[in-house]
């Protein structure tokens, strides 16, 4: 790529799917060295079969908000349960880590920590997830 392009400028592009092929279509971009990059290196194959997702499951969160903040955590599938979680504030602090050992009932204290909006960040060996919720 010949000459660096300033990072504020980022151009206007979308993609388009043909087949088993993703191309990146340029629609306005000031930065000349990119336009020349993605016409010329981003052609990529995409994988023609679906593989099955096998999410963390979705616990139910209630109460949600919770007057006394204390919340009881509930998955209703046997399988894909998450190892462990976190609990994130707005601002990103972790506030809170617990193995859950497959369990799918579970009682999350944060009686200690303010009302607020805060973050459930479960994760097991495969994936991560997380759900938003108000204390």
């Amino acid at each position: 790529m010949s000459g660096l392009c300033p990072l504020t400028d980022t151009g206007i592009f979308n993609f388009s799917i043909s087949a088993d092929t993703l191309r990146f279509n340029v629609i306005h971009d000031t930065c000349l060295s990119r336009n020349d990059y993605f016409h010329d290196h981003y052609y990529l194959s995409l994988p023609t079969f679906t593989e099955a997702l096998n999410l963390i499951s979705m616990p139910d969160v209630y109460p949600n908000p919770s007057p006394n903040g204390i919340f009881n955590l509930s998955f209703t599938a046997n399988s894909n349960l998450p190892d462990r979680i976190y609990v994130y504030t707005v601002e990103g602090r972790k506030i809170r880590q617990e193995n859950l050992d497959k369990q799918k009932n579970y009682i999350l204290n944060l009686q200690s920590f303010a009302s607020g909006i805060y973050f459930l960040v479960m994760e097991n060996e495969k994936e991560k997830r997380t759900i938003k919720w108000l204390r």
